[in-house]
């Protein structure tokens, strides 16, 4: 069971568009999977297009997860800020660290944009280095 909140979801949109603002290329890709998780998703998809309203100078597109795995492995430079639930980023940053060499040395990021807790980053997948 995946619970998404409004304010959750609003909360990682928001910072999602603020990021790719901050980004030369201001491009942003919401990733989803609407299709098959009617109600969750299609919150997500909704909430990300109404903060999109609120960036007018950033471009942002929308993927279905699947979709977005041959994008990322046939068109690598239309992307540039992704957002994903937790799941699907695990899944697109498996296939990134993979496409990028090595998936023992890929970083990631749980990031609290309100900064309560620290945020923790790491290798991911079995990289424990001594």
């Amino acid at each position: 069971v995946s619970i998404f909140t409004r304010g959750g979801v609003t909360r990682i949109m928001r910072f999602a568009f603020e990021m790719a603002r901050s980004r030369p290329r201001k491009l942003l890709t919401v990733v989803t999977k609407s299709n098959a998780q009617r109600h969750g998703m299609v919150m997500w998809d909704e909430i990300a297009a109404e903060v999109a309203r609120e960036f007018p100078d950033v471009t942002w597109d929308k993927m279905l997860v699947d979709a977005m795995t041959i994008r990322m492995t046939l068109k690598p430079r239309s992307l540039d800020t992704i957002v994903a639930t937790n799941l699907h980023a695990d899944i697109l940053s498996d296939l990134a660290a993979a496409l990028a060499g090595s998936i023992g040395i890929a970083p990631t990021a749980n990031l609290d944009p309100e900064r309560r807790f620290p945020s923790m980053f790491e290798p991911i997948h079995g990289s424990a280095f001594d």
